[in-house]
């Protein structure tokens, strides 16, 4: 930015203000599109894991239900067995 300006003043004798303010605008526009981009990739790879875990945590919770049930029921079907 200060290049912009100082190169400005040497080859015109004058610096473009509007210019310099257009410039700073533009950059400050692009860095903030590039940050936002940025946050919501990392946004969206939190999500992604959340519902992984989620899904793991489902998938535990309804093993743990089973796993009881499971065994009575074998050991139901061991004893008409006999």
């Amino acid at each position: 930015m200060l290049g912009q300006i100082v190169w400005m003043r040497l080859a015109r004798g004058e610096v473009a203000w509007a210019q310099v303010a257009l410039l700073v605008g533009v950059t400050a526009a692009l860095g903030t599109v590039f940050a936002l981009n940025f946050t919501i990739g990392h946004l969206r790879a939190a999500r992604r894991q959340v519902e992984r875990l989620t899904a793991h945590r489902e998938r535990e919770r309804v093993a743990r239900d089973m796993g009881p049930n499971r065994n009575r029921t074998e050991n139901r079907r061991s004893c008409q067995n006999f």
